[in-house]
């Protein structure tokens, strides 16, 4: 079932046509506590199944999906506080999607733009997972899920970016978010988070880290504009493809219908052949970085485009293994690194930082 604050904003952006009913009492006291976080104030209408979206035809292996035409604030924080509440248990998956909003952010609270057209997703899970097996699977769960919703909407060859960023023809199109509550060496719930750039790729600072961002309606069809600057300024022209299939992949409602269709199967999987799958795809997924030159920064860096003042990175040398851990093995160090933000050596010479010896 679909809960949504603005029908008609439902019907644009996703082909989710009615009709809505108000909720009255379809709802139970959960649904109604998720719907106050995340459109708090705002009426509740309901839908069962829309004909011809497919965002509806992958919404059946979910309790609920939460449709918000502008989210006031962070729903991924707005999950997880509630599923940190003693009372709060899932009574089965929910999924929540806003048009746009506010307080997006992203690792560490670094900001993440919302405009509109773009994936904001998240996600919860109440399955039982003890944290020694299943930790790094629930934390690369949500970017192998946005590398398979990227390939089954018809985009080539994306791939990650250790630790979690997307890429699409070297530019960041994704990014994600896993945060779990837990007891006793047990995780009882994980909220997981998916921010992509369909549409369009908002302008961002460019950064050694992130030197290019892109959206994929621009990286499937470059006729329709350019692939987006290192600044991430183009936007997809007025101009429209011959190629049909070309512009179905970049519509909203494809994209979040693949990512849903995805995150319900890795979730699936984790429940049923346990976490080597998921772990497997996403070493599949970062395995392009083996013999590349990289620079390891201290997670807490902040990003920048001045370059003057940086530190020396914490590790550098060349990729020459990815553990099964996902620690990286580096030419020139002893110890495997395990934590960090990578910097590709290309990006770091071109943004003006010294080459190291």
């Amino acid at each position: 079932m679909f809960v949504s604050d603005r029908p008609e904003a439902m019907e644009s952006a996703f082909g989710l046509v009615g009709p809505w009913q108000r909720a009255g009492d379809a709802l139970t006291e959960f649904d109604l506590a998720v719907f106050g976080r995340l459109a708090p104030g705002a009426p509740a209408w309901i839908l069962g199944y829309a004909d011809g979206s497919p965002l509806s035809s992958a919404c059946h292996d979910w309790h609920r999906v939460y449709l918000i035409d502008e989210a006031p604030a962070s729903q991924f924080d707005a999950l997880r506080e509630l599923l940190s509440g003693a009372s709060a248990k899932l009574p089965g998956p929910i999924a929540a999607i806003a048009c746009s909003g506010r307080g997006f952010h992203g690792q560490r609270g670094r900001s993440w733009s919302s405009e509109r057209g773009n994936l904001f997703l998240c996600a919860a899970i109440g399955h039982a997972f003890s944290i020694q097996d299943y930790a790094l699977a629930l934390t690369t769960l949500p970017a192998v899920v946005a590398v398979d919703g990227l390939r089954g909407a018809g985009v080539p060859s994306p791939r990650i970016k250790w630790v979690n960023d997307v890429l699409v023809d070297g530019h960041k199109v994704a990014g994600v978010l896993t945060a779990t509550q837990s007891t006793a060496g047990v995780v009882e719930s994980a909220v997981f988070g998916i921010g992509m750039n369909v549409a369009s790729a908002p302008e961002v600072t460019p950064t050694p880290f992130v030197p290019s961002v892109g959206a994929v309606r621009q990286l499937v069809d470059p006729r329709r504009c350019s692939s987006g600057s290192a600044g991430g300024s183009g936007h997809p022209s007025s101009g429209d493809s011959s190629d049909a299939s070309l512009v179905r992949t970049a519509e909203l409602a494809d994209m979040a219908g693949s990512v849903l269709a995805s995150l319900a199967r890795r979730v699936r999987s984790l429940v049923e052949e346990g976490p080597s799958p998921t772990l497997a795809e996403y070493l599949d997924a970062t395995r392009w970085l083996v013999g590349r030159r990289v620079r390891i920064y201290p997670e807490s860096w902040v990003d920048t485009a001045a370059t003057t003042d940086w530190p020396a990175p914490e590790a550098h040398g060349v990729v020459t293994s990815i553990g099964t851990d996902l620690s990286l093995t580096l030419s020139g160090t002893r110890e495997p690194v395990r934590r960090g933000r990578l910097a590709l050596e290309e990006a770091c010479l071109e943004f003006g930082l010294e080459p190291l010896d």
